[in-house]
Formats: structure tokens, C-alpha cells, sequence
């Protein structure tokens, strides 16, 4: 939307980091952009002046104080929007957009539990300044050629294929691996379908015991760098599985996402964008309880969303992608 807007524009993005994290970052993230030439960033554990201090150094290497665009994610309270708007007020910044927008939200998600999806309040933050068209994909750069190699490796050209990430960093959103198991047995048995696991290196235990149970047709690219991910996906019939990076990676490129969401979060909050999605989600008594590690070893909001159900889910979203000569063939 942004380079719509300034199509002539150099675009930097602005974020924090994190020291000894495993976790993606925001600038790894956005390296996915044609659109961004650089980014500049801070260490959260540094002190406030150290914060500054780098900040501005990079600020003035790329030579950046015209227009910031303040779009942080939905927790931001109101405090940090006040330390926000001082600290890049103090970096030179005149002009900026997304600070009131933000503070009416942070009284907003207070207020309410069902929302529209992050996408589309960050889209709706730029459209109160900007007559633009919201995109229904993003551009995004991604690894063929190790792609179509991989697809040569394990033989799956000629067949529909789904992309699944049955991993995730918090357990009170994992769907149990049985019912992965389960969906993929049903998938390939009335469809044929193969199946690519995806997901970090730390997944490895999790996603071996799928991999197994799927023998012949369920492939793991654990441990993929976000290029090599994002062609996985883009090759892909759709995507299949937890709320993940993965899932919203997928919705920005308008594959198809059959998620499964846990009732840890309000409802909509981190739905994928777009329209042509499938989520399941099913409250339990303690929802949104915000908690990473659920009290229970199988969390009721996610064992209540049975394989049956995503199954056929999964058959009619795939259905739709199915290339010609895959129907006829079935």
C-alpha cells in the first residue's frame, strides 16, 4: 500500500530485536519485500539512551526524516504509543501518520472481543491518510529454483500438494499431532494429496513422528530459511495447520490457509487476510486466556476440532486449486 502510494519512495523498516532469541524477526521477515531497502533496528534489552544512540547513527546513514508511518501490532499500550511518538520525535521525525489510530485502537481492544483480522486494522490505519487499494496478495520473494529442485527430489510433480506446519512455538496452540496424522491418512487415501512439512529445527521431534506415519507421502523441509519456505507454499495447494508465521505468510501470497486456532487470543484477532480461508475455532469456558503453556497437556478449545471436520475442509478448499488435469485424472 505504501509503495502505492509513494511509488518513488525509499522505504526503511523500523523495528526491535532481540538478544539470544530464537524466534524470527521482524527484519528477517520484511526482507520477503521488494518493496524495503533496509532496515534499522534496536536491542529492547539496551538502555534508553543506547537506543536512541543507534537508532539515529542508522537513521542518518540512510539519510531517513521525511514521513514515519507508525503501524505496531494490536498489544501496544497506550504508554509505549506516548514513548513511541517522543522517541521518534527526539530522531528528527515532523511528520507521522498512525498515532491516533493507534491510541483509539488500544481502547478499542479493551472494549470488544471480536475483531477484524491484524491485516486489515494495520490496511485500515494507512487508508485513513491514503486513497489506496488494500492488495488482495503482497509481493513476496521467494526461492524457486530450490523449490522445483526439491519437487524433482521427491517426485511431486503431478500431484496436489498442501503445505502443513503442525508446529508451534506455544503448546496452547498446537492441535494434536493424531489428528494431523489422521487428516493426511483420510487426504491421501480418497485424493492422493502429499503433504510438506514445514516449520523450525526445533519442530524435529514433533514432525518426525508425522513424517512417519505419513511414509510415502508426507516430506519434511524443516529447518528452511523464509525464501525457501515461501516457495514451498506458493507451489502448494494451500496451507494446513497451526496459527503460525507460516499460515500468515501463505494468506499475504493468497494461498488458501485451513487453520486451526486455539481460543488463547479474541476471536479474529490473527485470522489470516483475505477471504478464501477456512478457520476453525472452538471456545472453551477460558477463553482468550492469553497463556502460552495451556493447563491441560491437550487443550479442550483445540481436541473439540475433530479430523473430520478439517479434513473436509482441506478436500473442498484443494478441490477449488486442482489443477485440470489432476480432476480429470481423479
Amino acid at each position: 500500500m505504501l509503495r502505492q502510494a509513494f511509488p518513488n519512495a525509499t522505504l526503511t523498516y523500523c523495528s526491535n530485536r532481540f538478544r539470544g532469541r530464537r524466534e524470527v524477526l521482524a527484519e528477517e521477515v520484511i526482507a520477503l519485500s521488494p518493496h524495503i531497502r533496509s532496515t534499522v533496528s534496536y536491542y529492547v534489552e539496551d538502555s534508553p539512551k543506547s537506543k536512541r544512540r543507534d537508532f539515529a547513527n542508522q537513521l542518518g546513514k540512510i539519510g531517513l526524516d521525511d514521513l514515519l508511518v507508525y503501524v505496531p501490532h494490536n498489544l501496544t499500550s497506550k504508554g509505549a504509543i506516548i514513548r513511541d511518538w517522543l522517541f521518534f520525535r527526539t530522531l528528527g521525525f515532523r511528520r507521522s501518520i498512525g498515532f491516533a489510530a493507534a491510541w483509539r485502537w488500544s481502547s478499542t481492544y479493551l472494549n470488544s472481543n471480536s475483531f477484524q483480522c491484524e491485516g486489515d486494522r494495520l490496511c485500515g490505519i494507512l487508508s485513513e491518510h491514503m486513497e489506496i487499494n488494500r492488495p488482495r496478495v503482497c509481493q513476496v520473494m521467494s526461492d524457486e529454483p530450490w523449490q522445483v529442485n526439491l519437487w524433482e527430489q521427491w517426485a511431486l510433480d503431478g500431484h496436489q500438494v498442501v503445505a502443513v506446519c503442525p508446529g508451534t512455538k506455544m503448546q496452547s496452540k498446537r492441535w494434536p499431532k493424531e489428528y494431523f496424522i489422521d487428516v493426511g491418512r483420510q487426504l491421501n487415501q480418497r485424493r492422493g494429496m502429499r503433504f510438506v512439512i514445514i516449520g523450525g529445527p526445533q519442530e524435529e521431534s514433533l514432525c518426525a513422528e508425522i513424517q512417519s506415519a505419513w511414509r510415502g507421502f508426507g516430506f519434511a523441509a524443516l529447518g528452511a530459511n523464509l525464501f525457501q519456505t515461501a516457495a514451498i507454499i506458493r507451489a502448494s495447494a494451500c496451507y494446513f495447520g497451526n496459527d503460525t508465521g507460516s499460515m500468515h505468510l501463505a494468506a499475504s501470497m493468497g494461498v488458501p490457509c485451513v487453520a486451526i486456532f486455539s481460543s488463547r487470543e479474541k476471536i479474529g484477532l490473527w485470522y489470516p487476510y483475505g477471504s478464501e480461508h477456512v478457520v476453525f475455532r472452538s471456545d472453551a469456558i477460558c477463553s482468550p486466556c492469553q497463556l502460552m503453556e495451556c493447563f491441560s497437556e491437550r487443550p479442550p478449545c483445540l481436541i473439540d476440532i475433530t479430523p473430520e471436520l478439517v479434513a473436509s475442509a482441506l478436500e473442498a478448499v484443494c478441490a477449488r486449486r486442482e489443477p485440470e488435469h489432476l480432476r480429470e485424472a481423479l
